[in-house]
């Protein structure tokens, strides 16, 4: 997901970086209501909050990497 959205934040014609990472937000609460009631219903308290954290640690690294990437191969 962090990869879909770094793409989709590049693809946004941009007037300032903050809609860039408006669109990073948006595509992250999407995918954690996706998550939080689909696939963890059965999971325990406990490790749904260590679930969430990791996630959201990956989320923003992929999100970042991919949305540098594209934007450095777009402006050569």
């Amino acid at each position: 997901m962090g990869v879909i959205g770094g793409a989709l934040a590049e693809q946004i014609p941009q007037v300032y970086y903050s809609d860039g990472i408006a669109v990073g937000i948006l595509v992250y609460l999407i995918s954690f209501y996706i998550a939080r009631y689909g696939w963890f219903r059965t999971l325990e308290r406990d490790k749904i909050s260590k679930l969430y954290t990791t996630g959201l640690a990956v989320y923003i690294g992929l999100f970042v990497l991919t949305w540098i990437l594209l934007f450095t191969l777009a402006a050569a």
